[in-house]
């Protein structure tokens, strides 16, 4: 899809909903890695949280502030940390994210943000079932 389709809310909506809460394929590469104690997927999970309540603190101050770069930075860092993990969704809604930086669009900036916000607690539900036996 074009860029300049994604500024409809609708067209984005509908664009981000095409895509998977969560990669189950790489939610199983990671779940290999687990033992019977799930101790990886749980330390895994915890760096997961800790990153995304520090990012969340930082984007809001920056999405405050108009702070493009810092806003590029962080969308750039969470991006990296969801397709990891296995969060799909997150992963894609943090790369329109720095697409619109470029065009710095605040306003879709923080509509998008807030569809970070709200699908992070549902991709991290399914993503911590997912990786348990």
């Amino acid at each position: 899809m074009e860029k300049q389709h994604l500024k409809d809310k609708r067209s984005l909506q509908s664009y981000i909903e095409n895509f998977p809460l969560i990669d189950l394929d790489q939610v199983s590469r990671l779940r290999e890695m687990n033992d019977s104690s799930n101790q990886f997927s749980t330390e895994l999970l915890e760096i997961w949280e800790n990153t995304a309540s520090n990012i969340f603190k930082d984007m809001k101050s920056a999405i405050k502030d108009n702070s493009i770069d810092t806003i590029i930075s962080l969308s750039h860092k969470f991006k990296g940390s969801c397709s990891n993990i296995g969060a799909k969704r997150l992963s894609i809604i943090c790369h329109i994210i720095e697409d619109n930086c470029h065009q710095y669009d605040i306003e879709t900036i923080k509509n998008l943000w807030n569809k970070v916000v709200y699908s992070y607690s549902e991709s991290k539900k399914e993503i911590s079932s997912s990786l348990k036996y």
